[in-house]
């Protein structure tokens, strides 16, 4: 099956829009300033679901178009979680990978922004082990639009696999919850 991935390139705002972009850029980790909508560096997708979400660009030279519509509202997606507005993908999201990320995926999906879930009450939801968790988290390739980052250590923030690490982690958590009692919508 062809797996298409299309680069993103920066495009004009406008007026509000932009001072409210440079006023989240002012304190955000270089990691996440990628992800602002539309200059995150890649998606890939697969039969009209988003399977993968960059940070930087994938290593490959074959680059395909995706679907315009379904890239429109990945870009409108990043832009309202980046102005402090979090809503539910409201695209398919498929993680290609094991039965168990899969079912993590689905886990991940349901934390509610400004919220935390440990590595050990996940584990028990999947009758897993927090290592095993912990593994799959750190492999997730939807990062944002499934939030690895609301899952943490039982003792402190644990791991992030992203660039920025700990720092981006922080700041995403942070994020949530200073905009998230204004901003949320009913997550599934």
């Amino acid at each position: 099956m062809k797996q298409d991935v299309d680069v993103i390139k920066r495009v004009e705002q406008r007026g509000d829009e932009a001072q409210a972009t440079s006023a989240v850029l002012h304190n955000m980790p270089a990691a996440l300033r990628s992800f602002l909508a539309p200059t995150f560096a890649a998606i890939r997708t697969r039969g009209g679901a988003v399977t993968a979400l960059y940070w930087e660009g994938p290593s490959t030279t074959a680059l395909s178009p995706v679907d315009p519509d379904l890239l429109a509202q990945v870009r409108e997606w990043l832009a309202d979680y980046f102005s402090g507005h979090f809503r539910p993908v409201p695209f398919p999201l498929v993680w290609e990978g094991t039965p168990f990320q899969q079912r993590l995926g689905q886990q991940l999906a349901a934390i509610p922004p400004g919220q935390t879930l440990s590595y050990g009450a996940l584990a028990q939801r999947l009758q897993s082990s927090p290592r095993a968790v912990g593994r799959g988290v750190g492999s997730n390739p939807l990062p944002l639009l499934l939030p690895c980052h609301r899952v943490v250590a039982a003792n402190g923030l644990g791991g992030f696999s992203a660039p920025g690490g700990i720092t981006t982690k922080q700041w995403l958590l942070s994020w949530e919850q200073r905009h998230g009692q204004k901003g949320s919508e009913k997550m599934p």
